[in-house]
């Protein structure tokens, strides 16, 4: 595969689809693994409380 600008290629162009991580990778259920990780990293709201002490310019 020819390319001007390395950066530019595809990444499919440069792994090599034999590779095991490469073949791991295709086998892998990633629906099923995000939709289990997804709560755990989703914002949750949290209430802050003011502090006088933790405020690097002193009081406000």
């Amino acid at each position: 595969m020819a390319t001007d600008d390395f950066f530019r290629a595809r990444l499919d162009g440069m792994v090599d689809p034999r590779h095991p991580l490469a073949v791991l990778g295709r086998r892998m259920p990633w629906s099923q693994i995000e939709a289990s990780l997804a709560p755990l990293f989703a914002r949750k709201a949290r209430m802050g409380k003011s502090r006088e002490d933790a405020d690097m310019f002193g009081p406000t």
